[in-house]
């Protein structure tokens, strides 16, 4: 009798293990104690020992500031024309070729991610028209023998769903800088 009691003990533990891994796979997105909105398969930019604190920008490339100002203005204000010329005109081209709409363009190329993958669409229009603020934290860089890179990480405060992690490449080649973006 003991024998089988200790089974149905060891195999009761064993389901609820696996349960809860499950779950765990289950959900790509998920939401963080401090609720910001992330995509659990993207690498989490915040741990990344290159990722260096904004203010240290100030020093290292202060012609740089001056452009995340406006581009951080243009999405609070969810200005997407203005934010646009900030961006590639060739990956935005080809991405309009696509059919994707310029909300969903903005929202993309900041590498955001949709709680509802459903109804995406409807919900990247409600998530941008609920912007209300854009944080820039931290960034990464390299160069190339022909441009410097950067990579922005931040948080983008939403009325509607509060926080989302997002980050966006910038390639500056002298005074031009331009947001660039993966095509698909």
């Amino acid at each position: 009798m003991n024998h089988k009691v200790s089974l149905l003990v060891l195999l009761f533990l064993l389901i609820l293990s696996c349960d809860k891994q499950s779950k765990k796979d289950v959900f790509k997105i998920k939401h963080e104690k401090d609720g910001i909105f992330k995509n659990s398969s993207e690498p989490d930019y915040y741990v990344n020992h290159s990722a260096i604190p904004l203010d240290s920008l100030r020093l290292k490339s202060p012609e740089i500031i001056p452009i995340l100002d406006s581009i951080i203005t243009t999405i609070e204000q969810h200005d997407w024309n203005t934010f646009i010329k900030f961006c590639d005109v060739k990956n935005y081209k080809e991405q309009i070729s696509y059919g994707v709409n310029k909300e969903q363009y903005v929202f993309e190329i900041l590498n955001l991610r949709a709680p509802d993958k459903i109804e995406y669409l409807k919900e990247i229009q409600i998530i941008m028209a609920s912007i209300i603020e854009m944080k820039i934290l931290t960034f990464s860089y390299d160069k190339d023998f022909k441009y410097s890179f950067y990579q922005f990480n931040g948080i983008i405060s939403t009325k509607e769903f509060g926080q989302f992690e997002f980050w966006f490449k910038l390639r500056v080649n002298g005074k031009s800088a331009k947001i660039i973006g993966g095509v698909g």
